[in-house]
């Protein structure tokens, strides 16, 4: 027999304890220097401790560097963009 969490504490205490765990694992991976993903203008990005955003890539390749997140600098190859005339 199978029992999801929000069957076995129901859906507010389930949303409770996921949010703070949630929360638990955002702190440790902050005090390890880890990246968060951000969504910056519908662009998932890795937003380091010391604010610098980068691209998430695939690994083995190179991220591109993006800015801040006070100052987010678009993709190279960005679809909005529009060519020099």
């Amino acid at each position: 027999m199978t029992t999801d969490v929000f069957e076995l504490f129901g859906s507010a205490e389930a949303t409770r304890l996921m949010t703070a765990a949630v929360e638990r694992a955002a702190a440790e991976n902050r005090r390890l220097g880890l990246p968060e993903a951000v969504l910056v203008n519908g662009e998932w990005l890795a937003k380091y401790p010391d604010g610098r955003l980068e691209t998430i890539v695939a690994p083995g390749t190179t991220p591109e560097p993006r800015g801040t997140v006070d100052n987010p600098l678009p993709a190279q190859d960005d679809p909005l963009k529009k060519p020099a005339v």
